[in-house]
């Protein structure tokens, strides 16, 4: 049940940002006010790096910068960590 409840928190999550991304993206493209980097790392870190990871390539979105193209990877990592461990609990 516990391993249930974590994983629809990651989908919703990762959902989220993917789009949060996406639209992101459309906002640059139009030169208009665009989401903070915090903003879009901290998605990332609550749980949704895949969404981000995806909505990188995805989108073509961010994947010049480092801090992007290695940071979500490396979060992503700690989380599929994290997430073993509370669902073996």
């Amino acid at each position: 049940m516990r391993g249930n409840i974590f994983f629809l928190f990651f989908l919703v999550l990762n959902i989220i940002t993917f789009l949060v991304f996406g639209l992101d993206k459309q906002r640059a493209k139009k030169n208009k006010k665009r989401y903070r980097t915090t903003t879009l790392f901290g998605l990332c870190f609550l749980g949704g790096a895949f969404g981000g990871y995806l909505a990188m390539f995805f989108f073509h979105h961010k994947t010049k910068q480092k801090k992007f193209l290695y940071g979500i990877p490396l979060i992503m990592m700690l989380q599929i960590a994290i997430f073993f461990y509370l669902t073996k609990l």
